[in-house]
């Protein structure tokens, strides 16, 4: 996780889902030390990396 919405380094698999606030995400590409990922805001205000293929982040990403 990273505190603003620069590039993810690493992407996590577990669930989150109750930490995503709203439906903002932002889709991130790998580039360089970046890897694939999908980049939530959580309740407080930093950035999780999720990684694409969970579930958990299709679903969040979709309502």
């Amino acid at each position: 996780m990273e505190g603003h919405w620069n590039c993810c380094e690493t992407a996590i698999r577990r669930d989150l889902s109750a930490e995503v606030t709203g439906n903002t995400y932002k889709v991130q590409h790998a580039k360089n030390k970046c890897v694939n990922a999908i980049k939530f805001k959580t309740r407080d205000g930093q950035t999780l990396c999720a990684h694409p293929d969970e579930q958990w982040v299709k679903n969040c990403r979709f309502h």
